[in-house]
């Protein structure tokens, strides 16, 4: 029988057992603890040992058994004051027994006594941070000398330092599991960052390159071969080394000569240094510009039918004025300048049709605004007159003189004068004129610029619901602000 005392190469072997660092090769946790129970068993000369830790603060499951104790369940488990076991834990005082239901402080507990052994020890793990974290059950069969009180005070040391092995373990399991994870998030994160298409390249504090994907790689070694890639390595080293100074960087890098374009971001890392992204937009950007080619080509198609509106306009008023130098020769000083002028209309409005994707720009001047009023009505009374509607135009004396694009100013008005003749009906009358001259009284032009308001708000309403079905199959804002023709020149001014 072993002397319990701990001395000679038994402290040895306790400092062994306290320096977890022994199984750093090993299985971790569970090879530590089995290396614990065997050396408890082997230094007091037990037949069984096994060895319970704490899951929670109630619950106590099985980590380690040696000896007769291979016959415990694997998956043993106690309640704190619940048998012997539970209830050195809840005392936190160890135990010697040969006769549990003789013990003093197990009076009162239902227990019964293992006829196979003769005597075993019973003593809480216990750590100053965590308490009672486990129990360590020793037994020594009839053949053998029951444990005395040098024996519990023996177990009682070492319970302590095994206590303190087995915090240890933990925290080595713990930390081993998570560099482990760590390490399997870094492999992982590196295949993900070799798959991608960008080239990512990562740099030191000298700006010096780390590490770098299979893209970056490609990139780094074209520098040789391609003046182009040389050039952009020299804006990328310089958004890194701006980063590496705390300056992130995210610009578009674009060569003229080959066409091609880059995106730039460079990023400060928290450790020091920077990282970069770099992913060509070349193909990308391209593709973008044919879209919005095929949408301004779209919205073309569906500006077709508002511009053959306004084409209409100018072709009309030449058609009218032929058909009266036909009927009188003698006008056609008259009528000859309209219809120079509404060829030249014509032809502006060809040209923004052309140009309509660049904004509209006007050409001002100080205008009479009796002459845009007389030259619309007299390009339109053909109509009029056929339609048998009279039209008349009263102009005050005065020159009111405003500053306009004539040629705007008068499409605008000969769009109104359609819209009323299409309101009208044989024997109506269309009167353009000012207030100022006095034909109607001051006191009804609120009510006159009421109506026209109400007209012109429930007339957009009318539009609008009528042409609601189209619209919903659009996203194209030119296309639906088409259908009011007059609306891009009102705009303006």
């Amino acid at each position: 029988m072993k002397v319990n005392s701990f001395g000679g190469n038994s402290r040895g072997d306790l400092w062994h057992l306290i320096d977890a660092s022994w199984d750093a090769e090993h299985a971790g946790l569970t090879a530590t603890l089995q290396h614990v129970i065997e050396k408890c068993a082997e230094w007091f000369d037990a037949s069984g040992a096994s060895l319970f830790l704490a899951q929670n603060e109630q619950t106590f499951q099985l980590a380690a058994k040696t000896g007769v104790d291979q016959h415990v369940p694997k998956d043993a488990t106690f309640r704190l004051g619940e048998g012997i076991a539970g209830a050195s834990a809840e005392l936190g005082k160890p135990l010697l027994l040969k006769d549990p239901t003789e013990h003093r402080l197990l009076a009162g507990r239902k227990l019964s006594r293992r006829t196979e052994i003769s005597s075993a020890l019973v003593v809480p793990l216990t750590t100053p941070s965590s308490g009672c974290t486990g129990v360590l059950n020793l037994s020594r069969a009839t053949t053998k000398e029951p444990f005395g009180t040098a024996d519990l005070a023996a177990a009682e040391m070492a319970a302590r330092h095994i206590a303190l092995a087995i915090e240890n373990a933990r925290l080595f399991a713990l930390s081993r599991k998570a560099t482990e994870e760590a390490r399997n998030l870094r492999d992982r994160l590196q295949d993900v960052i070799q798959c991608v298409g960008v080239a990512i390249i990562v740099v030191d504090r000298s700006v010096e390159v780390t590490e770098a994907n299979a893209s970056a790689l490609k990139l780094l070694n074209a520098e040789a071969q391609d003046p182009v890639v040389e050039d952009l390595l020299v804006h990328i080293r310089h958004g890194l080394a701006l980063a590496v100074d705390g300056e992130p960087l995210r610009e578009r890098h674009y060569d003229a000569s080959a066409e091609r374009s880059w995106s730039i971001v460079c990023t400060p890392l928290q450790t020091g240094g920077a990282v970069a992204a770099i992913e060509e937009i070349t193909t990308h950007e391209r593709a973008q510009r044919e879209l919005a080619r095929i949408g301004r080509l779209a919205e073309i198609g569906q500006m077709a039918a508002a511009i053959a509106h306004e084409i209409r306009n100018p072709l009309t008023g030449i058609r009218s004025a032929a058909q009266l130098v036909r009927q009188d020769p003698d006008q056609v000083e008259e009528f000859a300048p309209m219809i120079e002028d509404e060829a030249q209309r014509l032809n502006e409005l060809c040209d923004e049709f052309l140009d309509f994707a660049r904004p509209l720009v006007l050409n001002r001047r100080q205008v009479d605004l009796r002459k845009v009023f007389a030259a619309a009505t007299a390009l339109n009374k053909p109509q009029f007159k056929k339609a048998g509607v009279e039209l008349n135009l009263e102009i005050v004396r005065l020159q009111p003189m405003i500053f306009v694009d004539p040629a705007k100013l008068q499409q605008v008005v000969q769009n109104l004068l359609l819209n009323a003749l299409q309101a009208c009906r044989p024997g109506d009358a269309v009167t353009v004129g000012l207030a100022a001259i006095g034909k109607f009284g001051w006191d009804l032009v609120p009510t006159y610029l009421a109506a026209q308001m109400a007209g012109a708000f429930l007339g957009g309403i009318l539009v609008w619901l009528t042409y609601l079905p189209h619209w919903a199959e659009t996203e194209n804002q030119g296309a639906k602000l088409g259908v009011f023709c007059t609306a891009p020149a009102i705009r303006k001014y």
